[in-house]
């Protein structure tokens, strides 16, 4: 740990403060660093009117669990792109099937409205069609 001596005077604990502040600043506009790579310069405090600067050191197990993580949610995040892409394909053919049986069904009354009308016209009678049933008995064993 490194401390500054305490013999600093308030002003100069002041300017040390706004020197960190704005060094972090601009290494972060300048997209030099992230927040990430500041792990080492963690946090900035003041111990009995003294600024203390930590150095933060990470456990190696640690940082394999955050590699691992960030592995498996790409993974994850890939994986629930590629299935959105297939539900939205679904969902198209879905739609283009429903219009396709929807005027198949429009025809198919259509056609039983121009027979009827047809068939009076003619003078005749319209009956529709009417599902086939066979009736079948088994008669031995």
């Amino acid at each position: 740990m490194i401390r500054h001596t305490p013999f600093i005077t308030t002003s100069t604990k002041i300017g040390l403060v706004a020197f960190y502040c704005l060094t972090l600043c601009l290494a972060l506009t300048a997209n030099r660093l992230t927040y990430r790579d500041l792990s080492w310069l963690t946090n900035m405090h003041t111990n009995y009117g003294i600024v203390c600067f930590r150095a933060k050191s990470v456990p190696e197990n640690i940082q394999k669990k955050a590699q691992r993580d960030a592995k498996l949610m790409k993974e994850l995040a890939d994986k629930r792109t590629a299935e959105k892409k297939v539900r939205a394909e679904a969902r198209k053919v879905a739609a283009t099937n429903a219009t396709k049986y929807a005027k198949e069904y429009a025809d198919a009354d259509k056609a039983v409205i121009d027979a009827k009308r047809a068939a009076k016209k003619a003078g005749n009678f319209y009956v529709e069609a009417q599902s086939k049933i066979a009736y079948v008995m088994r008669t031995r064993g």
